[in-house]
């Protein structure tokens, strides 16, 4: 096996997909696997009319269907899916509709504002749900910060499955936050401050002085985008604001990727490099990473990017050349880990969708670009002109439309609908983003030295 990662996850993501969507055992899965071994391995006479021929059309296959493969893929597939019913029966057996809580719990999240009440996020401290994390709903009245060791008693609120058929399921959803549910608190009482993770603690209150500088910098409304763009916190951008994104086809922009990623390595690469030398400066770039990563909450977008980010450095580093699929089939299986259901995430199957898309279909779309053919002399004179001169604007063309090919399937199959003016508003977004992320990283930097 040449990438032995890339089996792994393969394996992962089956198992995985078996454990949400059937609810029968994975074995018929892996009698299968072995049965089209066998067949492929089984001596065939040659046929008379080769369009009937098995081997004609197993030749390939048995490329794929060899024993250490499928060994791999039920290892691993057999992993992800026992994970999977043990959180299934976790998520649907620990809390009950309408059950009374009386538990302690810090606050691991930001406040968001709702209309009637303010929601926070929770871990449980104690008893049977230790370590569960649930939203609660807090009166205005009474104001948490992050890191707050809290009391309280309250009404267990089971999140609403999908009613119909490819319907939205919020409970679904709260599953790739690996949230339980929400309690409605009745009574709630600070212990004490400060008692999260310190280094989380410490990520949280930098992401708020950048937020909170970033405030004081924009009008509100350019300040949700710019938060969006940079690190990737879409939460107070409202629905017009978002649906506008989406139908312009620039939702991307609001979900941190390899863009970002690679100005933040160049940006690190450049300023340290005559001081420490080309590795060194990549190792300083892989741990300004890591912190990324953890001022914006480990968000899979900024996960898959990050992680592509550090091995690529690494592999720079120790004077190896750097493997895209193993890159990502490594960045997939960490995200996958920490929590299978981010497999469901249209976070993780865009961000994943949009960069296998570009690896597989940018060189072949770009090629075809190149090589179209005009006939008529005087423009074909131009074009060839145009061609030469316009080497990023058919690179731009070519990374668009292979990022859609993946991406509008996803897009129709959720959100029922895919435009075809992503051309356009991509082509108008390449001349700006470039100097709106860099600025936002020196307005970031900014906010870092000011923190006391």
């Amino acid at each position: 096996m040449n990438r032995p990662i890339l089996i792994v996850v393969i394996g992962y993501i089956i198992g995985i997909i078996w454990g949400i969507y059937f609810k029968v055992s994975i074995f018929p899965f892996y009698f299968l696997l072995f049965l089209i071994y066998i067949i492929i391995k089984l001596p065939y006479k040659k046929r008379k009319f080769k369009i009937l021929s098995i081997k004609r059309y197993f030749r390939y296959i048995k490329l794929i269907f060899k024993i250490n493969i499928i060994i791999t893929i039920i290892i691993s597939s057999f992993i992800s899916n026992t994970i999977i019913k043990i959180l299934e029966n976790k998520y649907e057996n620990l809390y009950h509709e309408g059950e009374n809580l009386n538990i302690s719990a810090i606050v691991i999240g930001n406040k968001q504002e709702k209309d009637y009440y303010d929601r926070y996020k929770i871990k449980v401290t104690d008893g049977k749900y230790k370590n569960t994390q649930l939203y609660i709903n807090v009166s205005k009245k009474k104001q948490l910060k992050y890191g707050d060791k809290i009391t309280f008693k309250g009404e267990f609120k089971e999140s609403a499955k999908a009613r119909n058929y490819k319907s939205f399921s919020y409970k679904q959803y709260l599953k790739t936050l690996k949230i339980y549910g929400t309690a409605k608190v009745e009574k709630i009482e600070i212990l004490e401050k400060n008692k999260a993770n310190p280094i989380m603690q410490i990520s949280n209150k930098t992401f708020l002085k950048i937020k909170n500088n970033i405030e004081k910098t924009y009008s509100d409304k350019m300040a949700k985008i710019i938060l969006g763009i940079m690190l990737g916190d879409t939460t107070e951008i409202d629905d017009e604001t978002k649906e506008n994104f989406a139908n312009s086809n620039i939702s991307h922009v609001l979900a941190v990727s390899g863009l970002h990623i690679s100005y933040i390595i160049l940006l690190a690469t450049k300023s340290t490099k005559n001081i420490f030398g080309k590795r060194q400066s990549k190792i300083i770039a892989s741990i300004i990473l890591v912190i990324y990563m953890a001022v914006t909450g480990f968000s899979i977008s900024v996960v898959r990017a990050s992680i592509m980010g550090i091995l690529t450095c690494m592999a720079f580093v120790v004077y190896r050349k750097s493997d895209t699929l193993n890159n990502i089939a490594i960045s997939a299986l960490i995200i996958l880990i920490s929590n299978p259901y981010n497999l469901i995430s249209i976070s993780f199957l865009l961000t994943y969708g949009g960069t296998l898309g570009i690896i597989y279909f940018q060189p072949v779309i770009e090629k075809i670009i190149k090589s179209f053919k005009i006939r008529n002399r005087k423009w074909k004179y131009i074009y060839l002109r145009v061609q030469r001169k316009c080497e990023n604007i058919i690179s731009i063309i070519s990374v668009s439309i292979s990022a859609q090919i993946i991406i509008a399937p996803i897009m129709a199959l959720y959100f029922n609908s895919a435009g075809l003016g992503f051309l356009i508003t991509n082509l108008l977004l390449s001349c700006i983003i470039g100097i709106i992320v860099i600025g936002g990283f020196i307005q970031i930097l900014i906010s870092l030295i000011s923190i006391n």
